[in-house]
C-alpha cells in the first residue's frame, strides 16, 4: 500500500513480483470482465428491443418480465461489487504514467459508467 501513497512511485519501476501480481489480477478482471459480457449478451441480447424485452417481458416471445425482487437482487450484489472493481482498477490505473488530466477524466468517466449501470435496469 505504501506504492499507493507515494507521488513518486510508477508502475515501469515496479520490481519483477509487482509487476506479475498487477497483470495477473487485471488478467482476471478481463477475464471477468469478458464473462460478464457474455452472459449479459445471451440473457438480453444485442439489440434495444432484446434489452425491453428481457427487463419488462414480451408475451409473444414467452418472455416474462423481471420482477422488483430481481432487480433488488442485481443491484445489491452489483452495488457492492463494481465499485470495489473500479477501486482496484482505479488504483492500478493511477499508477500509469498518463498526465493527471487523463487520469481524471477516466476515472470520472468510470464512476458514471458504474453510476449508469446501477441504475439502467430500473430505468428500463
Amino acid at each position: 500500500m505504501r506504492e499507493f501513497s507515494s507521488t513518486r512511485f510508477r508502475l515501469a519501476q515496479a520490481p519483477y513480483w509487482q509487476k506479475i501480481l498487477y497483470s495477473s489480477v487485471l488478467g482476471f478482471m478481463l477475464i471477468g470482465v469478458g464473462t460478464n459480457v457474455a452472459l449479459g449478451l445471451s440473457r438480453t441480447g444485442l439489440t434495444f428491443r432484446d434489452v425491453v424485452d428481457h427487463y419488462r417481458g414480451n408475451p409473444e416471445r414467452m418472455m416474462f418480465g423481471t420482477t422488483v425482487q430481481e432487480l433488488l437482487d442485481v443491484t445489491h450484489m452489483h452495488a457492492f461489487m463494481v465499485p470495489l472493481v473500479l477501486l482496484v482498477l482505479g488504483h492500478l490505473f493511477f499508477l500509469c504514467e498518463w498526465p493527471a488530466r487523463w487520469k481524471r477524466f477516466v476515472m470520472t468517466v468510470a464512476g458514471l459508467a458504474v453510476l449508469l449501470e446501477l441504475l439502467m435496469p430500473w430505468a428500463i
